[in-house]
């Protein structure tokens, strides 16, 4: 039987499901002619033209295809629908679904278990002539392209690799059983402009620690693998020794399995391989061989693969006396087109399998599903599987996002588009295939960097932190380790189900970027997305702090890709809650289901107790801060709440490094920095060199950051927002400990903090000491000061820069008065918007950081960024376009022409998502392919905030 799609993805699917392979009535004459005509066709085209054996093959299944219907095909389609109907984050039935997946982000393709000791599945290739890199991990490079075009992330997805070195495409399908217990994938490699170079095709399977052997036997009927005289080599095992190669071999013909079985603790599976190369060819015959990996190296365990010239290295020195074999690998030489298919299938147990990675209770009623019994899923049979998976991506992906290609005046809309706008929707119509392409491909690359991780991370230990909070120098793995101060690791494990948002260089889960991936994740597959956002809240935060580190290097194989110096995280170090934003769009939406709402309930704690942990550990300098009762301000005044005192919320971000600051994810992001010439101030800051001869004088401990304050009014909110919605009962309202409401609301203290009257615009308060009349020889009412002749940096109670951070007010959506925000819409229009974009900082922000003497690497310092132009969006669309009127609207339909017309024009260009655009050319800048935050364009698209 073949192996038999979400809860938000159930209508489109169930629709789709409910329609059956045409059928035409033929008489039983006309039945054998199509079927001697289809089988001698494409065998006298394979004998005549030596065309590989897969592609006749294709063409045999679109015929059946057309003429003939499946009846267990189409149960399996009608039987994804159900599962995904009832597939709920937390009941059993979700966890087997979602148990297998490509949960390997760092490699071209990998499929892992949701376990703390994986199984793992990867493919890998390289030229036999030895002139190129082993093509294995998901790099960044030129001459390599990957990208996932479709992914639903659930049942199945197909991948485009182009590798311009040897000359190679593959298309990767991936597809899972309805119930989860088993998968098929299949590599269809193509040359290139009729390339012939010889190619070594590797497979493997590895198993990630422990010690639980897993027996390799073959599938009934299939032929046997041929292991050693040695017992023990027809087992994967995990040990402290070398990662070794076991041998296996494809006999003729080439329809014929290579059948290794491999098993989790306690549950059997059955893995078999198949291939179909150019019949008749030398190489039809070669056998799949051995490989071997590099040592690991430390606690890092990386598939590198090495290889000595002419050859690759295969170590064998303790192959045949050794239990640690855990990597099981095949390789074999192609010089022509060729397809491999591997499956692998869970065997009946009679033990339940624990739920690795739930997050709720499960729902111990669920019965256990039907398991597949076809140990190869036949090659039309799994065609037709990816076609009806693609059909149904297309038909949900073109409902939620493609209905806003449109030129002209929306329904919507007050007034009519602009000249500048209108030009640029009908450049999107005109190129309306590509543009689909773009967000079908941003989306399922999103989704297919999703990734599974289990281990222990490295901390820095709190007083390490402190330490360098005073001192305006942040202390990495490796100066900690030189000062005698070595990180620890965690006495605890954890698991992250998380995205990634670059694969080729960022193949981990961030916080600050993990929000916004869940802002798009959560439209596609709601309960994937409360799964991500649960490992995050209720697995990866410290029970004991409420700290969530900002970066998880989890497991052998992360910290392989990760330098030790910047591995270990900072319990005292911060990161943007992006990850409310995403809650606060299920906590206001007008759909929430039951499930929806408990979910909320499960989470509000965690909330709470995260954003406590900022308040206590992001305080700023007054002594108020940390004898704060509590009593957190509110989105209005309450005439009987208790008045708060505004020095308990002045928040500043920690881990401040010189010109860095990277807990508040904006990095070099100018903040002012104070010089006096090796004189230090007098406002407690301490004087560190900048190397080239100026003393910096570090008063950042007195700083003030609006964007840290604007996050605690959003964490605050999203909090109140769930509360006052009903979703938690009364008798947990009781639960908790009575807390007053604050009399000032979140935009008066911005107002009293952070507002810069005389330029007209929310700012960060610098702590830099003001310089004298004495000092300058000129009077105060001179206007502003002069610098002394040796005097580098800036001096002025709020910072000079204008940038991302002075919308911060306004993309949390605490500003409701309308002066304020019109004031806010204005310098993003004005000061920072360009005809690809809002950039970072202000043409003008960036010629003072020359003049302060900043530095900065233009990262956060003038490049386009798109999660803070859609935070922009999001906050015009949802209330301030109804607060400002026209001025507002016709702002938001600019910059989101802006934004699609130049990130389509790059992807046409390029053929990838940059990590951010250039303020002047908006051309692509950083990393690429970069999927993560960058495919909320998507969203822009969609029209979805």
């Amino acid at each position: 039987m073949p192996p038999k799609h979400n809860q938000a993805a159930s209508t489109t699917t169930a629709a789709v499901a409910g329609k059956k392979a045409p059928t035409t009535t033929m008489t039983s004459t006309t039945k054998r002619l199509f079927l001697f005509a289809s089988t001698l066709i494409p065998m006298l085209a394979f004998l005549s033209f030596q065309i590989p054996s897969f592609v006749t093959t294709d063409v045999v299944c679109s015929w059946t295809e057309t003429f003939f219907s499946d009846a267990a095909l189409d149960e399996t389609k009608s039987k994804y629908a159900e599962v995904a109907n009832a597939a709920i984050v937390g009941t059993q039935l979700y966890n087997r679904t979602m148990h297998w997946g490509t949960y390997r982000p760092n490699v071209l393709m990998g499929v892992k278990n949701r376990a703390p000791h994986p199984l793992l599945f990867g493919i890998a290739w390289y030229d036999a002539a030895g002139r190129f890199d082993v093509k294995h991990n998901a790099v960044e490079s030129d001459r390599l392209m990957f990208r996932w075009e479709f992914h639903d992330g659930q049942f199945f997805g197909v991948q485009r690799i182009v590798d311009y070195e040897n000359r190679i495409e593959f298309m990767i399908d991936f597809v899972k059983a309805p119930d989860g217990q088993g998968w098929d994938v299949q590599a269809t490699a193509r040359r290139i402009g009729g390339s012939n170079t010889p190619i070594t095709f590797v497979v493997y399977f590895a198993h990630e620690g422990g010690a639980q052997k897993f027996p390799l036997q073959s599938i009934s009927g299939s032929t046997q693998h041929k292991a050693a005289a040695n017992d023990d080599e027809r087992y994967l095992r995990s040990g402290s020794g070398d990662v070794v190669g076991v041998a296996g071999a494809i006999e003729p013909p080439l329809a014929a399995t290579t059948p290794t079985e491999a098993a989790l603790p306690l549950i059997p599976f059955v893995a078999t391989l198949t291939d179909s190369c150019q019949a008749f060819a030398a190489n039809a015959t070669m056998p799949w061989t051995e490989f071997a990996f590099s040592k690991p190296q430390d606690d890092a365990w990386n598939f590198e693969m090495r290889r000595t010239p002419g050859r690759v290295v295969a170590d064998r020195s303790q192959h045949h006396k050794t239990n640690a074999n855990n990597v099981m690998v095949f390789k074999k030489e192609f010089t022509s087109d060729f397809r491999i298919q591997v499956c692998l299938r869970e065997l009946p147990s009679t033990t339940t399998r624990s739920s690795s990675g739930t997050l709720l209770e499960t729902d111990a009623t669920t019965p256990q599903p039907s398991l597949l019994s076809s140990p190869v899923l036949p090659a039309c049979q799994l065609t037709r599987l990816v076609n009806f998976h693609k059909a149904s991506f297309e038909a949900k992906f073109d409902k939620l996002f493609l209905s806003h290609i449109v030129s002209g005046r929306p329904a919507s809309s007050s007034q009519s588009y602009s000249p500048d706008v209108t030009k640029r929707l009908e450049y999107l119509q005109k190129h309306s295939k590509a543009l689909k392409q773009m967000a079908s491909s941003a989306l399922s690359s999103l989704i297919g960097s999703i990734g599974y991780w289990h281990g222990k991370y490295l901390v820095v230990p709190e007083e390490v932190d402190e330490a360098s909070d005073k001192r305006g120098q942040f202390v990495t793995s490796s100066s900690a380790q030189r000062g005698g101060q070595i990180d620890s690791e965690t006495t605890f494990s954890i698991s992250l189900f998380s995205g990634a948002p670059s694969r080729a260089k960022f193949p981990r889960g961030f916080l600050w970027d993990e929000g916004f991936q869940q802002l798009l994740m959560y439209r596609w597959n709601s309960e994937v997305s409360k799964d991500v956002i649960a490992h995050w809240l209720m697995v990866a935060m410290d029970p004991a702090t409420g700290w969530i580190p900002r970066e998880q290097i989890l497991g052998k194989e992360s910290r392989g890709r990760v330098p030790r110096e910047f591995a270990a995280q900072h319990p005292q170090h911060a990161n943007p809650p992006s990850m409310v934003v995403a809650v606060q769009s299920l906590a206001l939406s007008e759909h929430k289901t039951a499930d929806d709402i408990a979910f909320l309930q499960r989470i509000l704690p965690k909330l709470t107790a995260w954003r406590d942990w900022f308040h206590k550990t992001q305080c700023g300098s007054s002594p108020n801060c940390h004898n704060s009762r509590r009593v957190f301000p509110t989105s209005s005044s309450s005439n009987d709440a208790q008045q708060v005192n505004t020095s308990e919320f002045q928040y500043r971000w920690r881990s401040r490094n010189g010109f860095h600051l990277l807990a508040c994810g904006l990095d070099d992001y100018p903040r002012p920095v104070c010089f006096a010439d090796g004189r230090p101030s007098n406002s407690g800051g301490a004087t560190v060199s900048t190397g080239n001869g100026v003393q910096q004088t570090t008063t950042h401990r007195k700083e003030k950051h609006v964007d840290l304050m604007s996050w605690m009014a959003l964490m605050t909110e999203t909090i109140e927002s769930i509360k006052s919605a009903a979703i938690v009962s009364s008798n947990e309202e009781q639960s908790e400990k009575p807390k007053s409401r604050a009399s000032i609301p979140w935009e008066e203290l911005l107002v009293k903090l952070h507002w810069d009257a005389k330029s007209n615009r929310f700012s960060d308060v610098t702590g830099c000491p003001e310089v004298s009349s004495k000092e300058t020889g000129k009077s105060e009412n001179e206007g502003e000061k002069k610098k002394l002749p040796n005097f580098r940096g800036y001096s002025g109670h709020f910072s000079p820069y204008v940038g991302y951070v002075n919308l911060f007010p306004l993309l949390s959506l605490t500003i409701n008065d309308k002066k304020l925000a019109l004031s806010v819409l204005r310098l993003a229009r004005d000061e920072l918007n360009t005809p690809f974009g809002l950039a970072s900082i202000s043409l003008h922000s960036r010629s003072l950081l020359a003049q302060y003497g900043q530095q900065h690497e233009s990262y956060w310092a003038g490049p386009i960024w798109i999660n803070i132009n859609y935070l922009f969006l999001r906050a015009l669309k949802l209330k301030y376009i109804e607060l400002l009127g026209s001025e507002a609207e016709e702002f938001y339909h600019t910059l989101r022409s802006e934004l699609l017309e130049n990130i389509l024009k790059q992807y046409i260009a390029t053929d990838k998502l940059w990590e951010n655009y250039h303020w002047e050319s908006g051309k692509g800048l950083g990393t690429a392919p970069f999927t993560g935050w960058t495919a909320l364009i998507v969203l822009i698209l969609g029209e979805q905030y």
